[in-house]
């Protein structure tokens, strides 16, 4: 716990300072390894300022935090991957999964209740999973094959709810991911086209971005602001291991969209977005940004030093 939310840290097993994965000004609860090596989290959406659950990404050395998909609605939440790889979760409406052939979640055919907590996968295909049939009764640990129309009861307390279970085995090791940080006190952010986006702006409308951070008074403070570039495009350095929210503008100075939430870049890294909001299965455009035409190097928005504001 840090400063009264749960946060995510990485411990080795041979002791020492263990790394925080993650910076946001909210509660993340872990739920699973991905067989590539991610976590997976459950975080209200907006991320860092929501209330419904959301289901989230980040690298081991929390680097590249993502939604992973980004048809938010209704809550979602204790992600558990299983053997074929899909990702089966809890949501407001019963059992879902996501599958790599979707982009958006699908539901998950299951007998009628509740469910609740963490699955466990058996070696025989079967599931252990926290049900109860209506909201006046207790959950119990029950045994389910997918497809089937029926459940076995494993543990079941009169009055007393019992979620989470686990199997005492050995677990495959996932593979382990190759850190790319540099040793930097900041972050680098390539947006390829802000116009790649689930909301629509009109072409040639975004003149400048702002990024803010979060003041000690969990207020936003502003970091700086830089030029857009016609196709879209801009190239920024923030900190690292902070909470970040970018707006972008119209050559008025007026608000286009702001991010409801927050994210983060891990310091030393270094990392390329589609777009904004684009969803992580958009494919960028085979094309160099103008903003790297213009120069390699990155405006600064550490909020260490004077932004100029331009546009075009």
């Amino acid at each position: 716990i840090i400063h009264g939310r749960f946060a995510i840290e990485a411990q080795d097993i041979g002791g020492g300072k263990p790394l925080a994965l993650t910076h946001i000004p909210a509660s993340a609860i872990p739920s699973d390894i991905l067989h590539d090596g991610r976590i997976v989290f459950s975080a209200g959406n907006p991320l860092g300022t929501g209330e419904t659950p959301e289901i989230y990404t980040v690298y081991s050395d929390g680097s590249g935090v993502e939604s992973y998909r980004c048809d938010h609605g209704s809550a979602r939440y204790s992600a558990k991957q299983d053997a074929s790889g899909d990702l089966i979760f809890v949501s407001a409406k019963g059992l879902g999964r996501f599958t790599s052939s979707r982009a958006q979640g699908m539901p998950l055919e299951a007998p009628a209740g509740e469910f609740a907590g963490d699955f466990a996968e058996t070696t025989t295909g079967d599931w252990l999973l926290s049900w109860r049939p209506d909201s006046n009764s207790s959950f119990r640990i029950m045994r389910w094959q997918k497809g089937s129309e029926r459940m076995e009861p494993v543990i079941s307390e009169a009055g007393t709810s019992v979620f989470q279970p686990a199997l005492i085995t050995r677990r495959p090791v996932p593979n382990r991911h190759p850190s790319g940080l540099h040793d930097w006190p900041n972050a680098n952010l390539l947006c390829l086209n802000a116009y790649t986006s689930k909301f629509r702006f009109a072409p040639g409308s975004i003149h400048s971005v702002r990024v803010y951070t979060e003041d000690v008074n969990s207020g936003a403070k502003l970091l700086g602001s830089a030029p857009v570039e016609p196709d879209g495009s801009f190239f920024v350095q923030v900190p690292g291991d902070q909470s970040l929210q970018i707006e972008l503008l119209d050559a008025s100075g007026k608000t286009l969209k702001r991010e409801s939430g927050f994210f983060w870049m891990r310091r030393g890294e270094q990392r390329g977005c589609v777009g904004c909001h684009a969803g992580p299965e958009t494919a960028p455009e085979n094309a160099v940004p103008a903003v790297l035409l213009k120069s390699t190097t990155p405006a600064d928005l550490t909020g260490n030093a004077q932004n100029a504001s331009g546009g075009h």
